[in-house]
């Protein structure tokens, strides 16, 4: 048996943003932002993780943030797309506790 684990739902509202090796194929990112329904913005950033250490660090420290990063492209997902994505998901967790076991809540 295994546990399922939660639900996430993504409002359409969510800050998702994607970069570097992601950005590097727009098909990729595309597929992102469909599958999980809501916009993404790709940023051309290659050290965002180091970014968000600094940030956070200043955070700590009680420094006023830098400047923000330019905007990137915004990719809306395609409703007919995430449609199939949902579908996609549904029959592969089906399929899944079919072969793993019974669900525990």
């Amino acid at each position: 048996m295994y546990q399922k684990e939660p639900a996430v739902t993504l409002r359409a509202t969510a800050n998702i943003t994607v970069t570097t090796s992601v950005s590097c194929s727009r098909a990729w990112s595309q597929i992102i932002a469909d599958a999980l329904g809501v916009p993404i913005e790709v940023r051309e950033s290659t050290e965002a993780s180091s970014r968000g250490a600094a940030l956070l660090a200043l955070a700590a420290l009680g420094c006023p943030p830098p400047a923000p990063e330019r905007p990137g492209r915004v990719l809306r997902p395609d409703p007919r797309r995430h449609d199939i994505y949902a579908e996609a998901r549904a029959r592969q967790g089906q399929l899944y506790g079919s072969v793993v076991g019974p669900r525990v809540s």
